[in-house]
């Protein structure tokens, strides 16, 4: 799965920012060596051609404040604006605001869809 990330969540979020947004869901990153060869190489040629853009694999993304049960970990995660670094999971609110985007999901072959 690919995923260009929106800057607009919709949910109220909690009143304050004590939730804790785990780094990992315990699911697989790949299902097998040709699906993780895809993976990386789209990782690493958006990587090349997007320098001033984050771009991560299967990477965890909580689009909205305060809920944690609505998140993503996509193939490859591009966002647009936001500087290059590491990062345990991909917290929006956290992110400085940017101006919105289209958000856009493909799966890679043998990629199951995860909750």
């Amino acid at each position: 799965m690919l995923a260009i990330v929106s800057t607009r969540a919709t949910l109220d979020p909690p009143a304050t920012d004590d939730v804790v947004y785990p780094s990992s869901d315990c699911q697989p990153m790949y299902d097998n060596t040709r699906q993780f060869e895809w993976i990386v190489t789209l990782k690493e040629n958006i990587d090349a051609i997007r320098p001033d853009d984050f771009v991560a694999g299967d990477l965890l993304w909580y689009p909205v404040e305060g809920h944690v049960e609505i998140r993503v970990a996509p193939d490859v995660l591009v966002v647009p604006g936001r500087p290059k670094g590491h990062r345990g999971s991909y917290i929006q609110h956290r992110e400085a605001a940017c101006p919105r985007r289209s958000s856009s999901r493909s799966s890679l072959p043998a990629t199951p869809r995860r909750r």
